[in-house]
């Protein structure tokens, strides 16, 4: 890491907008924070809020959850942290024998080395609060509420919010 102490309005790489300033440069020359503070830490990448679907039939696969694609195009290799939440349900009421999973799906499949799968076992329904973090390579992604529900049995979402972050600048 590199630090230079820099005088503001002269055009130059890692330039502190502050007055007399400073700026830390990582060791490719990209700033990491300065007088002002920390640089692109987080920038949000997308977001779906309330989302609730009806009833759908599983097909013991995984499924996205309707209306819950964000999709995003990362300019350079960078990592993504997805947050999400839902309540996740088989509403068919006293149905047993069945397996209930959520998860944030990446690109359209289930990546567990980036997201857990999280389950439900034959209960009416749970609230989930799910995640991933994966490093991307550059170009367009997406990150999706997934679920998967046994062969022709039941599931609904209610109150689903899904949010991708971009982690550094």
């Amino acid at each position: 890491m590199t630090t230079e102490v820099v005088r503001a309005n002269i055009p130059a790489r890692g330039i502190s907008p502050a007055q007399w300033g400073f700026r830390a440069n990582d060791a490719a020359g990209n700033p990491i924070f300065d007088s002002l503070g920390l640089i692109a830490v987080m920038n949000v990448l997308g977001s779906i809020t309330n989302i609730s679907s009806g009833s759908q039939t599983g097909n013991g696969s995984w499924q996205t959850v309707g209306s819950t694609t964000v999709s995003f195009t990362l300019s350079r290799a960078t990592s993504v942290l997805a947050l999400a939440y839902m309540t996740l349900d088989d509403p068919t009421v006293g149905d047993t024998g069945y397996v209930l999973n959520g998860t944030v799906l990446i690109d359209g499949a289930l990546d567990t080395s980036a997201s857990p799968v999280f389950f439900i076992p034959n209960a009416p329904g749970a609230a989930l609060t799910l995640f991933a973090v994966k490093a991307f390579s550059s170009g367009s992604h997406s990150v999706a509420l997934g679920v998967q529900q046994t062969n022709t049995h039941l599931w609904a979402v209610v109150g689903a919010y899904l949010y991708a972050f971009q982690l550094g600048n």
